[in-house]
């Protein structure tokens, strides 16, 4: 695949790189275009700079081990160059000791023609990012001084050629794949390789071969890989490489040495991978070539963060880098983010520098996917590969179809296809006399070799390659590799690499027959089979398949010249004493909880449900507070002697506070705990109740009503908190369901029982009442209610053995390293919440939705008695249908939630990131298309009715409706809110109440005026038209929330579009 580079890509400026020694005698090592060779250095240049280009070369030599920097005027009859380029080049040097002889390596960048001046100098209008390139390639350009050497006098011409003749031969026949449009022969691709490889020969040095492999495991670790640790895939590869080392050294003696260049971090945080899960697989990996006997030497490993790292830097680790201060200008780029991954600061360094230095065009790849055939395959191919390696991750299981998630593929796969180009730029630039290898299936013309990771003489025979590749969907455009899939060993000693999930499914039918085979660390290093895996296989996957055929049991792929069978792999057993290892049944463990596995709480399940019980009933007290008042403020005012409008800034005030007031609250319950917020706030409630039945004035009744709304504002809050510590997310729909019937029946039963009080016993009986209930619930709550706050007592397993009696409060556990640290109080800290774009739109949408709701609840009265005379008895029957919507929306609402998630749970199949339970808190939030339906159909309904003066039941039928949606969205947007933060649940609640109860309070106020002016047909059509508007704020949500979330939570920047 060719790119053109835009005109930021200094990777495209360079011209060519070359070694010289002191005198001016010139080696190329990577020339574009070619030059006719000069004998000395300065003939690369216009005759009138020879002086000028000879004080330069003194001063590299002079500066030892810095890079000089300077410009030169090419010569184009020397080195011929594009009509279209520039002849004036910025050349950056470094002088080497080399065997007691000093060396310089170079590299020449063409400057752009509008900075041409023909006058060498000192460079300081280069570009940075050139400048940087050009001091890395003259610094860490591998081989450079080897190859200033002279070929070996003694060696003939014939015999060179024999051995590099049989070094191809080797190569062709142990190691290279082969691809459908093979072009070894035909396409020069021998002979490019032998060119590679002849100067090698010739110094008699170790012939050198670069492969970009070794990434990561695959982030699927459910149906493709065991974990994210190398395993008896990556062992194979490597033993692969040693038995093609010792095949070569037959024939000559200084063999192969392999370098390593690991690409895990140029695409690991497009794969959700953290950096640091590929560095610990790649330390893994070094150590363990240490073992291959004979061959430990003939590997070396580089990371990108030390390739493009001028100074020398160990490799795979987290030690800092100086990417900031040698190139300031990366950090303003920003990288596509798709996925959360924790980052490291080196790797996401090396990332931002490998875009600078060779970033190249998108727009030119969209071209190339459209026009061209092998980009578009690559392309397809790419996005279908990653729609399994990604399948189990979150943000592709939130996501709402296949076709979403298709596209969020086919965007990584670009970005994938783009850094691909600038890897591939930099190994080429950096190892140009290596030869190139691949683990995708190149032509094989040059410079770019595929190859099979895996030797033939390992692998259980099959019937051809094109079997082979049969058995992989992804073999059309990658070559099978150990990361991303399992292997299994069987009773010949060889191996199979095929996917986790096809072993699963063959061990979900032969289970006695597998078993698997564990690192002495206990890591799982492959599958065991005892018998035939290959006939097994083949006719599970292919039922069509023939075992007879093989009858020989030997195929014309094991049959290679040169071919070495694998000392230790002639029985099973001796390859697991071989390397250490564990064998356990492939079925230990299979539905059944690992033994050290805590259940989410440690509280049986009845007493969960008794917990559940006390917080809904408590919950009611808030709302309840401020709505049985209500009867009786008339009584009040005239008993105080204070005008109304005096009185109904006592309800203005105690729905304000009870809107502020719980953001202290939910912050210090997810600080110091639920338990005893509720027992200070509950004991400020009940105080307030008893002086509120004793006022004998008005500034009383004010600043009391603000105290009582103080201490009865925190149930919500506290409730949400307190159910997020008990019940685990796939149980937490239903028990919030159950729950919120308390808050949302509160101000329904309140008036009623305020309306009995103030007639038969007085207005001061009803705070007397709330005092007298609310200390029943102060006592239920200090005498059974315990800690639940996760970060404390962890699931509660301290508090569950003691029983149902939470009096004494048990010994506090030690901190668990596992769970995250206690958020400090701050009481508005929930505020904070409003920089996640998900919930503001959901708590914007909520309070729309309150506000229409009290917009109906207190037009229910006058249209009752107006239109279906109805008095004031009569007018409480009304809110029956109301609060039976009320009870089935939300308990219906949360039994449809927890079922749904637990099907996402059991598609994933697996746990995601290190074992936990994946989250999918967006399931809740596209649950609420019943509830976004329903509410405006019901508002419209009553509209309709009432104007209309239908019968009485379809009256009630439009407020079962507004009931039964109203509370379904607030359901599942609640428990989303806390699903999605369950470190602070309390503390999102709160802010949640910050906004629902003044849009409460709105909708009341403008119900009269609204009605007044309209009408009611006209106020209710345009009551639904701004609920269906404000409904646009939560399907955003279900589009974008995950990838939001997830945003926030990483640290990442939000650069995605979609």
């Amino acid at each position: 695949m060719t790119m053109t580079s835009t005109h930021k890509n200094p990777a495209g400026s360079v011209a060519f790189l070359y070694v010289r020694d002191s005198t001016g005698k010139l080696e190329f090592l990577l020339t574009s275009p070619t030059p006719q060779t000069p004998l000395r250095f300065v003939d690369l240049f216009s005759p009138d700079q020879a002086s000028a280009i000879d004080q330069h070369c003194q001063e590299t030599v002079r500066e030892a081990a810095n890079v000089h920097t300077f410009e030169g005027t090419l010569d184009p009859q020397t080195v011929p160059l594009p009509s279209t380029s520039s002849t004036v080049a910025s050349f950056y040097e470094r002088a080497v000791n080399h065997n007691g002889t000093v060396l310089i390596q170079g590299a020449a960048m063409l400057k752009p023609s509008s900075d041409s001046n023909g006058t060498p100098s000192q460079s300081s209008s280069c570009n940075e990012d050139t400048q940087y390139l050009g001091r890395l390639l003259a610094s860490k350009t591998h081989l450079a001084h080897h190859f200033f050497q002279p070929p070996r006098p003694t060696q003939n011409t014939t015999d060179i050629d024999s051995i590099v003749s049989t070094i191809a031969d080797i190569f062709d026949t142990q190691y290279r794949h082969k691809p459908k449009q093979d072009q070894w022969m035909v396409g020069g691709g021998r002979s490019a390789f032998s060119a590679t490889v002849r100067p090698f020969v010739e110094r008699q040095l170790p012939i050198r071969m670069v492969l970009p492999a070794f990434p990561c495991k695959s982030p699927n670790d459910v149906d493709k890989v065991f974990g994210t640790m190398p395993d008896m895939g990556e062992a194979l590869a490597f033993r692969t490489m040693a038995l093609v080392n010792d095949a070569v050294r037959k024939v000559y003696p200084p063999g192969v040495k392999f370098e390593i260049v690991s690409d895990g971090h140029v695409f690991s945080d497009l794969l959700g991978v953290p950096d640091e899960t590929v560095n610990a697989y790649n330390r893994l990996l070094r150590s363990s070539v240490l073992s291959i006997p004979g061959n430990s030497d003939i590997f070396s490993f580089y990371g990108l963060d030390d390739l493009l790292h001028i100074q020398d830097r160990a490799s795979f680790t987290n030690a800092p880098t100086n990417f900031a201060n040698d190139l300031p200008s990366i950090q303003s780029i920003e990288l596509p983010r798709y996925l959360a991954a924790a980052t490291t600061e080196a790797a996401d360094g090396a990332r931002r520098m490998l875009h600078a230095l060779a970033g190249v065009d998108k727009t030119e790849l969209d071209l190339q996917i459209m026009q061209e055939e092998h980009v578009t395959r690559l392309y397809r191919g790419f996005s279908k590969f990653l729609l399994t390696d990604l399948q189990n991750r979150p943000e592709m299981v939130a996501l709402p179809s296949n076709n979403a998630r298709k596209q969020l593929c086919s965007k990584i796969a670009k970005e994938m296809i783009l850094r691909n180009h600038q890897y591939s730029a930099m190994v080429a630039l950096l190892f140009p006399l290596h030869v190139r290898l691949s683990i995708h299936p190149h032509t094989c013309a040059g410079p770019k070799f595929g190859v099979n990771l895996i030797h033939d003489s390992l692998l259980i025979p099959q019937l051809s390659q094109s079997d082979r590749d049969a058995s992989h969907a992804a073999a059309a455009f990658h070559i099978p590799t150990p990361w991303h899939n399992v292997t299994v060993q069987d009773e010949t000693g060889r191996f199979w690499l095929t996917k986790k999930s096809r072993v699963r499914s063959l061990v979900a039918v032969e289970g006695e027959r597998f078993e698997v085979v564990c690192c002495e660390e206990g890591r799982p290093s492959h599958y065991l089979y005892k018998g035939a895996f290959a006939e097994a296989y083949m006719e599970k996957t292919f039922p069509s398949f023939d075992s007879s055929v093989r009858a020989s049991g030997e195929s014309d792929i094991s049959r290679v010249p040169g071919s070495v069978e694998l000392p230790s792999a002639t029985k099973p057993a001796e390859e697991a004493k071989d390397c250490n290892a564990v064998i356990i049944p492939a079925t230990a463990g299979k539905d059944t909880k690992p033994a050290n596995k805590e259940p989410y709480s440690a509280y049986s399940l009845r007493h969960r449900r008794c917990l559940l019980l006390l917080v809904a009933l408590v919950g009611s007290f808030g709302p309840m507070a401020g709505n049985t008042y209500l009867p009786a403020m008339e009584d009040v005012r005239k008993d105080l002697g204070c005008t109304a409008l005096q009185i109904n800034l006592t309800v203005s005030m105690f729905m304000l506070t009870f809107a502020i007031a719980p953001l202290g609250w939910g912050s210090l319950a997810d600080r110091t705990g639920r338990r005893n917020v509720y027992l200070i706030s509950f004991a400020i409630y009940n105080i307030a109740n008893i002086l509120l039945g004793f006022t004998q004035s008005y500034a009383y009744l004010m600043a009391l009503r603000i105290a009582q709304a103080i201490g009865a504002s925190s149930v919500q809050s506290l409730g949400a908190g307190t159910i997020a510590d008990l019940f685990a997310p796939t149980e937490r729909g239903k028990a919030m369901g159950i729950f919120l019937l308390g808050p949302q029946l509160g101000p329904l039963v309140g008036p009623v029982i305020g309306g009995v009080l103030a007639k038969y016993a007085g207005w001061r009986w009803i705070f007397f009442f709330l005092a007298i209930t609310g200390t029943v619930a102060w006592v239920l709550i200090f005498c059974f209610l315990p800690e639940t706050l996760r970060a404390t007592y962890g699931n509660g397993r301290v508090y569950a053995e003691r029983g149902v009696i939470a009096i004494v409060k048990p010994q506090v556990p030690p901190p668990d390293p596992k769970q995250p640290p206690r958020p400090s109080y701050n009481p508005l800290a929930p505020l904070a919440f409003l920089r996640h774009t998900a919930v503001t739109l959901c708590i914007c949408y909520i309070a729309i939705i309150f506000g229409s709701f009290y917009f109906l609840t207190v037009q229910i009265p006058p249209i009752l008695v107006s239109s279906y005379g109805f008095d004031t008895a009569r007018v409480g029957l009304a809110y029956i249908p109301l609060g039976a919507g009320f009870i089935t929306g939300s308990t219906v609402a949360g039994y449809y939630t927890d079922r749904l998630l637990k099907a996402k749970l059991a598609a994933a199949s697996a746990a995601v990131n290190g074992g936990e339970t994946p989250k999918f808190p967006e399931i809740r939030i596209r649950s609420q298309w019943v509830g976004i339906i329903l509410f405006p159909v019901g508002l419209l309904l009553f509209g309709i009715v009432a104007h209309f003066k239908w019968h009485l039941a379809a009256l009630f039928v439009s407020l079962f409706f507004a009931g039964f949606g109203m509370t379904w969205i607030f359901s599942c947007n609640t428990t989303y809110l806390i699903d999605s933060y369950p470190r602070t649940p309390a503390s999102v609640v709160a802010l949640n109440s910050l906004f629902r109860n003044p849009a409460a309070a709105i909708g009341s106020a403008i119900a009269d005026p609204v009605m007044a002016k309209a009408g009611i047909l006209q106020a209710f059509v345009g009551l639904m038209s701004v609920d269906l508007v404000g409904s646009g704020l939560v399907i955003v949500v279900m589009v974008y929330g995950a990838r939001w979330r997830l945003k926030a939570r990483a640290g990442a920047p939000q650069t995605m579009k979609v």
